[in-house]
């Protein structure tokens, strides 16, 4: 019984894609960082124009780095017909508002969500929490060694 129960929450790459991976980037500010994700996005077709006042927005109500240089950035509202995290890691912290910041998961929830999402949540916390996945994450030069350094900690 305890292996269906495990064999039914989806697998930790659900959310990840390897095309919205930005591995070892070299940005100055955390608007540097959200304007690439946004042209980024923009030219797959993900978000609309508004996407980056939204990203903005949502920055003005409260900073979304949350220390162990991890920053998770979302719109203020959902934006996107797909629920999804992009990644970015740099090659050096940047100050995003009160703290450094070297990885960066902007979630993106779709409209009108009904999807359970305790399971993506759980890992974005697990991550803000666990300085060593951070660290090992950061190290990461491709999708796949990315996906396995997340697997390795949600052992």
């Amino acid at each position: 019984m305890e292996k269906l129960i495990i064999d039914n929450q989806p697998p930790i790459n659900t959310y990840f894609r390897k095309d919205l991976m930005f591995l070892r980037k070299n940005f100055h500010s955390y608007e540097e960082v959200l304007t690439f994700f946004h042209t980024a996005l923009l030219e797959k077709g993900l978000v609309d124009n508004t996407f980056l006042e939204a990203i903005f927005e949502r920055e003005k109500v409260a900073p979304t780095s949350f220390g162990n240089l991890v920053a998770v950035p979302h719109p203020i509202v959902p934006k996107t017909n797909q629920t999804f995290i992009a990644v970015c890691t740099l090659d050096k912290p940047i100050q995003w508002k009160d703290k450094p910041v070297q990885l960066v998961c902007m979630l993106c929830v779709k409209k009108n969500s009904k999807e359970n999402l305790q399971d993506m949540y759980g890992l974005l916390v697990r991550l803000i929490d666990n300085s060593s996945m951070v660290q090992n994450l950061l190290k990461t030069k491709s999708y796949e060694q990315f996906i396995q350094v997340l697997k390795e900690h949600s052992c």
